[in-house]
């Protein structure tokens, strides 16, 4: 942190959707880009860039390959074996109410894993004093966004820069900052919206049209909160498999490589049988 974060994020470095269709109404239509007129439509000032971004590689003009790999690592990992020319973009199992979770008490979940091998932790510190005003919460059916972490080798001193989506799950053992889902079909429903949030997020910060943007996701809530893997599985299947954003196919053709990362390899297997269908991508 001190080598390359003395002064911490810039405001423009932070941004928080509180859900999918604050992203959605950024996307233009296809018939608006023909128009000069140069209204835009209401967005955050830190998403200036995503907006002019959605203008020049509109989502409904890409279609990619949507690889999905799945790779039985750490996420600490898992990143320096991304091509170095690409952009990366990191799913982080976040706390919803506590900035790192368990990390100032050395707890090893994957949010923790990530902040001990990055600069990631003072991020989500300017976070809460900043953004927050002092408070810390992930919006239940949104998320935060953070450009330009960077983790660390300590073997080889190599660094690699990487955006971080921050977004959590519901705890099935307690009751954390939202109450959790009543029912089957209210528990499915909430987390389709969360994921199509996170999805979305990444969609509209992807560099350039996404081609060259390798998407980081994993078993989110399935360690410690107790959540079902097939469960879980399903539900990046059904948000994977939608159009979004005005996508003429699956988003996951917004991507040029999506990779499910996990320690859990009998995880990922389960993953692998869920998602191999031709209506999302090549698996491999």
């Amino acid at each position: 942190m001190t080598r390359f974060r003395e002064n911490g994020w810039e405001p423009d470095e932070l941004k928080v959707y509180w859900n999918a269709e604050q992203l959605e109404i950024l996307c233009p239509k296809d018939d608006q880009l023909d128009k000069e007129d140069g209204r835009l439509p209401p967005h955050d000032p830190s998403d200036v860039d995503v907006v002019e971004a959605l203008r020049q590689c509109p989502v409904s003009k890409r279609n990619h390959a949507g690889k999905i790999t799945y790779v039985n690592n750490g996420i600490e990992k898992a990143v320096f074996d991304v091509p170095r020319n690409a952009q990366i973009i990191v799913l982080n199992f976040a706390n919803e109410q506590s900035p790192g979770g368990g990390y100032l008490r050395h707890a090893w979940a994957q949010e923790e894993i990530i902040l001990y091998n990055s600069d990631g932790y003072r991020a989500l510190l300017d976070l809460k004093y900043g953004r927050m005003g002092g408070d810390y919460a992930i919006p239940e059916f949104g998320l935060a966004y953070v450009r330009n972490i960077r983790f660390f080798d300590t073997d080889t001193d190599e660094c690699r820069q990487a955006d971080m989506l921050v977004s959590a799950c519901y705890c099935c053992f307690s009751r954390e900052l939202y109450d959790n889902p009543n029912t089957k079909d209210e528990w499915t429903t909430n987390n389709v919206a969360k994921f199509r949030a996170f999805m979305a997020a990444a969609v509209a910060n992807t560099k350039g049209d996404g081609s060259n943007t390798y998407l980081l996701l994993g078993p989110i809530g399935t360690g410690a909160f107790g959540n079902d893997v097939h469960q879980i599985g399903s539900i990046f299947r059904e948000v994977l498999t939608s159009k979004m954003m005005g996508s003429c196919g699956p988003i996951s053709n917004a991507f040029g490589n999506i990779w499910f990362v996990s320690t859990d390899a009998w995880k990922n297997d389960v993953f692998k049988e869920i998602l191999t269908d031709d209506e999302i991508a090549e698996v491999e």
